[in-house]
């Protein structure tokens, strides 16, 4: 059973390193790409992550700050991020669109924090939750 534990934690070890050194390829959808080409010219852009995944190592150029939760504040839903990227750009939480496809972290999150919200509801799945009466909602 030890054997067994070791060889899967240096399995995963060895996973979140090579994703971590960007020796992983995650696929941006062209789509997504083509909209923050356009928006990078317009508005000042952030990415806010509980992921490991850092943004430059994937291709994603578009972004003036990047910030990730427990290295730079503690993760969504907490307000951290959104209140130091609010700082960052010298604005106000309530002038922030925070876009994400995760109710609780992204959704919950920015509307605790003071900003705007967007749900990308990539599953299509239905929700009676409160909170999208507070943010816009994408299928």
């Amino acid at each position: 059973m030890v054997k067994m534990r070791l060889k899967l934690t240096a399995l995963w070890y060895s996973r979140w390193k090579n994703l971590l050194n960007g020796d992983i390829k995650i696929d941006v959808p062209a789509e997504s790409i083509e909209v923050l080409n356009q928006l990078k010219y317009r508005y000042p852009l952030s990415v806010i992550t509980n992921g490991n995944v850092i943004a430059t190592r994937i291709g994603l150029e578009h972004f003036q700050l990047s910030l990730r939760g427990g290295e730079q504040g503690r993760a969504k839903p907490h307000q951290d991020l959104f209140h130091q990227t609010a700082d960052y750009f010298g604005v106000t939480p309530s002038e922030i669109l925070h876009i994400g496809d995760n109710l609780t972290t992204d959704v919950q999150g920015a509307i605790q924090a003071g900003c705007q919200a967007v749900w990308i509801n990539l599953s299509g799945k239905k929700t009676s939750i409160h909170l999208l009466k507070q943010a816009f909602c994408l299928h």
